[in-house]
């Protein structure tokens, strides 16, 4: 456990630049058809009700975060630290978690359907409400959300 946590640690201080940015700034780059803002710091930015659709975010500083009600389809937050981030009622469709560090996170009402948190931490995290072929941290797959509830419940994996 100790090793995954310093690898993620590792990969995390790789992608971070450093880069500061705001909600307007942001907004503005991606309207401009910006997708890549890899190793931005986004902390505590509030992004809540926007279309952020396959925004690539890999390895970024997001912890604190709003993203209340925003889509993020096929967004790749790879290695990126989300800790203590808001997704609540968020679209996270075929999202990109790997490696992320998701501790804290509110998924509540959040839609994640083919989204992959393999590798990803997620204490303290309930993960999303919504998912079907969606991978978990340990690398399962929930391929039938109706027969799997019980189990991921049993084992921690609440809704």
């Amino acid at each position: 456990m100790a090793n995954s946590a310093a690898r993620r640690d590792r990969a995390v201080s790789l992608f971070w630049n450093g880069e500061v940015m705001t909600r307007e700034e942001l907004l503005q780059r991606y309207a401009a058809g910006e997708r890549d803002f890899s190793g931005a710091d986004l902390s505590g930015v509030n992004l809540e009700e926007v279309a952020l659709e396959e925004i690539n975010l890999e390895g970024a500083n997001l912890s604190g975060t709003l993203f209340f009600r925003s889509n993020l389809w096929g967004a790749i937050f790879r290695n990126a630290n989300l800790e203590g981030a808001d997704f609540s009622m968020a679209l996270l469709d075929e999202t990109d978690f790997r490696g992320a560090n998701l501790r804290n996170c509110n998924t509540m009402e959040t839609s994640m359907i083919r989204a992959n948190f393999q590798n990803a931490t997620e204490e303290e995290t309930k993960l999303g409400s919504h998912m079907y072929h969606t991978i978990l941290p340990d690398g399962r797959v929930v391929s039938d959300p109706d027969l799997e509830r019980d189990r991921r419940i049993a084992e921690g994996y609440e809704f």
